[in-house]
């Protein structure tokens, strides 16, 4: 094989792992959220969206995933519920 076109390949594999790194479509029912060098940048809404490669961690978010009981819970069963966590940790520092 030619030197060039070998290296023509790599050039052209890496500039396609960057770009697939960088550009994410985001659906109706998730949320893109960028952390950058570990904190929160900011939430993506639905569409494409691009992000900083390398120095970005883009997860995306499921906004409709079952959480078992709380999809029939009224809110006086809430209360009572948050009203028992309070009393079982009265330390703020607990609910960091």
């Amino acid at each position: 094989m030619n030197i060039e076109l070998l290296l023509f390949l790599m050039f052209f594999l890496l500039i396609v792992v960057i770009v697939g790194k960088t550009v994410f479509m985001v659906q109706e029912n998730q949320r893109l959220v960028v952390l950058r060098f570990g904190k929160l940048f900011k939430t993506i809404g639905p569409g494409i969206c691009m992000v900083v490669p390398f120095t970005d961690l883009a997860v995306l978010v499921e906004l409709n995933q079952y959480v078992p009981g709380w999809q029939k819970m009224t809110e006086e069963d809430l209360c009572i519920k948050v009203a028992g966590l309070v009393k079982e940790n009265p330390d703020p520092k607990a609910f960091k």
